[in-house]
């Protein structure tokens, strides 16, 4: 429920009221991101101060450029306050003429790890809400002292530079961006900006339960100013360091890896640096974060035959000196229902607007079994035919795309878009000021 303003945490107090985000540094905030922002955006808004103030601070700054906002509202359901604090959020952005969505997740379920679940399905009802819209460009509130606690939890948990970069600027999925323009400001400054438009907010007391994850560092964070300052500039150097090296990533695959629409890698000889290989891994997989360097270290001193994560290797066979890096047949996902923007796999995205796949009612899974039919076509091993996306009615092979097979046309079409890119926008940091 909405908290009285004399009753809110102490972070602001009248010596800081005057810290304001103003539109200007906003704007700043704003043109820091590459390439430019799209002319409609979507905005996560929890109804909390952070994302209410970055739905206002976005709508504003959009109107000035001719562009537009969609706010997309979550309702969790995990509290019974949880549907009244939505419409009451609903109601806020209306009177400030910002067009908003309610998305509502019926299927989670309280129990062990509901926080990492529930963050998993809000950014699923995010991400599909803007694929429906055709926008690309999501906008999430996280702000300054956010960056400090994720820094202080993934210190804690022993992360390497990856991790203690914190949270980028901007990070690329397959098909969307995930913008943060809030990173260089304190949450006092973004409570201040809801104030000036006469609004409130609601509190979620999740955010303060001892349960939860991020309830000790919050704590650190706001008791000890001087280490949060001293954590957001380890945060810094980390993240020029990981500029750097994603640098480096991309410049190396460019010039020894392949990647094939079939979702396979061809590598150019024996060798590929721990990185590099991560990135590999991550994308042919289709898993949303690249595997610990200590898994590698079977392959510090070059590629060999195994199976590691979902993923195999092995040598490329009529390519003397190159490797293959597919996916392990037997850890893809089990063939889904054929539904417009469906993902199988976690790569593999099905293009259905007229739902003519769906309403003969096709499935889309591996050709498994039936790469024995083909193994012949194209020269393409067996570890790479059973992976194939393929198309079938009941237990009946309709299509295989790759493959050039079309025995009844799907009316439907795929295309590889695994969940975490090889390569993609390097590191933004934000501008700690």
């Amino acid at each position: 429920m909405a908290v009285p303003e004399n009753q809110q945490s102490g972070l602001e107090t009248e010596s800081r009221y005057h810290d304001r985000v103003t539109p200007s540094a906003f704007a700043e905030a704003m043109a820091r991101i590459v390439p430019p922002v799209s002319q409609r955006v979507a905005v996560a808004v929890s109804g909390g101060s952070d994302s209410l103030a970055l739905a206002l601070l976005a709508a504003r700054w959009q109107r000035s450029r001719g562009g537009s906002v969609l706010a997309l509202v979550v309702d969790h359901g995990l509290r019974p306050e949880s549907a009244f604090e939505a419409q009451l959020t609903l109601e806020r952005l209306k009177t400030q003429k910002i067009e908003a969505r309610l998305l509502r997740l019926t299927t989670l379920q309280r129990g062990s790890a509901i926080a990492s679940r529930a963050r998993a399905a809000r950014y699923d009802a995010l991400i599909g809400a803007c694929r429906n819209e055709g926008i690309i460009d999501l906008l999430l509130g996280h702000h300054r002292q956010d960056q400090a606690e994720t820094i202080w939890i993934r210190q804690q948990a022993g992360s390497a530079v990856m991790g203690l970069a914190g949270m980028a600027l901007l990070r690329e999925a397959a098909d969307i961006r995930l913008l943060r323009p809030l990173l260089a400001f304190n949450k006092a400054s973004l409570r201040n900006v809801v104030r000036d438009y006469g609004l409130d907010w609601v509190e979620d007391p999740s955010n303060h339960s001892p349960a939860a994850g991020r309830t000790q560092a919050r704590e650190v964070v706001e008791r000890d100013g001087p280490q949060q300052d001293q954590l957001l500039e380890m945060a810094h150097h980390a993240a020029m360091t990981r500029r750097v090296q994603e640098q480096t990533i991309a410049q190396e695959l460019a010039a020894t890896v392949s990647f094939l629409p079939e979702g396979y890698a061809l590598v150019s000889g024996n060798t590929l640096s721990c990185p590099s290989l991560a990135a590999v891994l991550a994308a042919v997989s289709g898993r949303n974060y690249r595997p610990r360097h200590a898994r590698l270290t079977p392959f510090q001193h070059g590629l060999r035959p195994m199976t590691l994560e979902g993923i195999r290797v092995l040598p490329a066979g009529r390519l003397p000196g190159d490797w293959l890096i597919v996916r392990e047949h037997a850890a893809q996902q089990a063939p889904i229902v054929a539904k417009d923007r469906g993902l199988w796999d976690q790569r593999f995205r099905i293009h259905d607007p007229s739902g003519d796949a769906e309403a003969k009612g096709l499935s889309l899974g591996a050709l498994g079994k039936d790469a024995k039919l083909f193994r012949s076509r194209d020269g393409l091993p067996s570890a790479i035919l059973q992976t194939l996306p393929s198309w079938r009615h009941g237990e009946k092979l309709i299509a295989v795309p790759h493959l050039g097979i079309l025995r009844s046309d799907p009316g439907a079409t795929i295309c590889l878009s695994p969940a975490q890119p090889a390569t993609g926008a390097l590191f933004q940091p934000a501008i700690m000021g």
